[in-house]
């Protein structure tokens, strides 16, 4: 039998709780309990116009960074992604997640432990 462990299922409430621009508050995952939230992007001082977006969590010890995946009606930043990651060519949202991870590799916590998200095809 598979055991779960409780970080397993954080992390899986955190990779829902990227999803914050395409849900109404009603619709966002909770900040799971012992982690707290910081560093959401899109924001007022961090804006995104490639459709990227991604937050963080920490324990006190250890960071997840959780991303989103791509959203199928923004037609201008996500599939703009799709197609550049697609055909090897690269997207601005990869060279912002790169730039993301980085700026949490700077809080000086020990252990980055990343999470990624994306949207499940068919």
């Amino acid at each position: 039998m598979l055991e779960i462990t409780r970080f397993e299922i954080d992390c899986a409430i955190m990779a829902g709780r990227a999803y914050q621009t395409t849900r109404t508050g009603e619709n966002q995952f909770p900040v799971p309990n012992g982690w707290t939230e910081f560093f959401h992007v899109p924001n007022a001082t961090y804006p995104t116009s490639s459709g990227f977006e991604a937050t963080s969590f920490t324990n006190g010890s250890q960071i997840v960074i959780s991303f989103a995946g791509t959203y199928d009606k923004d037609y201008t930043g996500d599939w703009a992604a799709d197609a550049g990651l697609a055909s090897g060519l690269g997207s601005t949202q990869l060279l912002q997640a790169a730039e993301y991870y980085l700026e949490g590799e700077k809080s000086g916590v020990k252990s980055l432990i990343l999470t990624f998200e994306e949207k499940p095809t068919g």
